[in-house]
C-alpha cells in the first residue's frame, strides 16, 4: 500500500496505522463494503462486552476460505470468509447475525442488557424483519435461538 506520509509537530513523518490499513484492505474501500468487524471486536463496539481484544476479528470477502491470522505492523488480525457475500446493503444484518451465532461466547452481560444493545444497533441501521428473514437461514441454529430468546423479532418492523 502506498501512502503520503503526514508531518507531525516534531517534523517526523507518520504513516497509516495498522487498523487503517486493515480497514482499507478488508472492510471498505472507495465506498464499497467488503467486510465487517466480528467477535469480541464487534461485541465491544456495540457494548455487550467490556473485553478489548488483542486480535481483531474481521469477516471479509477479500480473503480465501480458510480463517487466517494476518500481522500488520504490531497488530494481529484474524480474517475469515463470510457465509454470504457482503455488500453495502447487507453488512449490518450479517454482522448482527454473526454475533448472535456466538452470543454466549462474547456477551459479558445478561440477555436483557444484550437485548438493549441489539435494539440500539437495529434502530441505528434500520434493520427490518424482512432483512433478517432473508439471511438468518444461512447461519447456525444458535442465531435463530438468540434472535427469538432476545425477542428481537418483536421489535423489527
Amino acid at each position: 500500500i502506498y501512502y503520503l506520509p503526514k508531518k507531525t509537530r516534531l517534523k517526523s513523518s507518520v504513516g497509516p496505522t495498522a487498523d487503517t490499513i486493515a480497514k482499507y484492505k478488508y472492510i471498505s474501500k472507495n465506498g464499497k463494503t467488503d467486510g465487517y468487524y466480528s467477535g469480541n471486536t464487534f461485541a465491544n463496539q456495540i457494548g455487550i462486552s467490556t473485553q478489548v481484544p488483542h486480535v481483531i476479528e474481521i469477516v471479509s470477502n477479500n480473503t480465501n476460505s480458510a480463517p487466517r491470522d494476518v500481522k500488520i505492523g504490531n497488530r494481529r488480525f484474524n480474517i475469515r470468509k463470510p457465509l454470504i457475500s457482503i455488500t453495502n446493503e447487507n453488512v449490518y444484518i450479517l454482522q448482527m447475525l454473526d454475533l448472535l451465532s456466538n452470543l454466549d461466547t462474547y456477551s459479558d452481560y445478561d440477555y436483557e442488557d444484550a437485548r438493549k444493545c441489539f435494539l440500539r444497533y437495529i434502530e441505528a441501521h434500520k434493520i427490518t424483519r424482512d432483512d433478517v428473514d432473508q439471511y438468518i437461514r444461512c447461519f447456525p441454529l444458535t442465531a435463530f435461538r438468540f434472535y427469538y430468546e432476545l425477542r428481537l423479532d418483536n421489535v423489527l418492523l
